[in-house]
């Protein structure tokens, strides 16, 4: 529901679950636009009793990260808590096409059909 909404009122550059993880997904979602991420983690949620390694590696939350024009971002604001106001909205970091921003290494998420040991 809250993706068609996106996408019927904004501009989205690009848009994912985190079902595997921030860790695996952001850099997954960065080099398929070509693009280099920062991520502020003292902005990530946590659920209680979970740390910033939890939220960066754990999966399964079904969250939904996108990526707008930073001029979209007070509207989307403004706009989001009207159509959700009982789902936070959390803006973690941003994108750089200027490939100026490193990307900092964040622990891995889920990985499918990779060989143990």
């Amino acid at each position: 529901m809250e993706s068609r909404w996106l996408t019927d009122h904004f501009s989205i550059h690009a848009m994912m679950d985190l079902s595997d993880g921030l860790g695996t997904d952001l850099p997954r979602l960065a080099r398929a636009s070509k693009v280099e991420f920062k991520v502020d983690t003292t902005k990530l949620p946590l659920t209680r009793g979970a740390n910033i390694n939890d939220a960066v590696s754990e999966g399964e939350d079904y969250e939904l990260m996108f990526a707008i024009s930073p001029r979209d971002r007070l509207r989307l604001q403004q706009s989001w808590r009207k159509k959700f106001p009982n789902l936070p909205l959390t803006r973690i970091g941003s994108l750089n096409g200027k490939l100026k921003i490193e990307n900092r290494k964040l622990p891995g998420g889920y990985v499918h059909f990779q060989q143990s040991g």
